[in-house]
């Protein structure tokens, strides 16, 4: 799920802090996002998919990215496919669950 080079060139404790802040700002962004799409703000939409894309990147996430392109693709259409956004969405859920049960890390409330 998460590149293993990006871990060992950080050290732990420098990419938790990265995983840290990632998940304190990806939270209200996948929201976001997914908000955008349901009100039809495609423009919005876009410019936050960029951005998801280059943060999931940045931290080592490998499958996000693949599919928060597809989503960026069919935005420049105007249209996103349901399942498309279920599975970035179940794949942000998964990715959540595996840095609480990995590195102890979840989204304060």
């Amino acid at each position: 799920m998460i590149k293993k080079s990006i871990l060992n060139e950080l050290g732990e404790d420098i990419y938790v802090q990265a995983l840290e802040i990632f998940l304190r700002n990806a939270e209200k962004d996948f929201n976001l996002l997914n908000l955008y799409i349901e009100t039809k703000d495609y423009s919005n939409a876009k410019l936050l998919s960029h951005k998801l894309i280059g943060s999931c990147e940045a931290v080592g996430i490998k499958k996000l990215p693949v599919l928060l392109r597809e989503a960026d693709e069919n935005l420049v259409k105007r249209y996103v496919r349901k399942e498309n956004l279920d599975d970035i969405n179940q794949l942000f859920i998964e990715f959540k669950k595996y840095l609480k049960s990995n590195y102890e890390l979840e989204i304060e409330s």
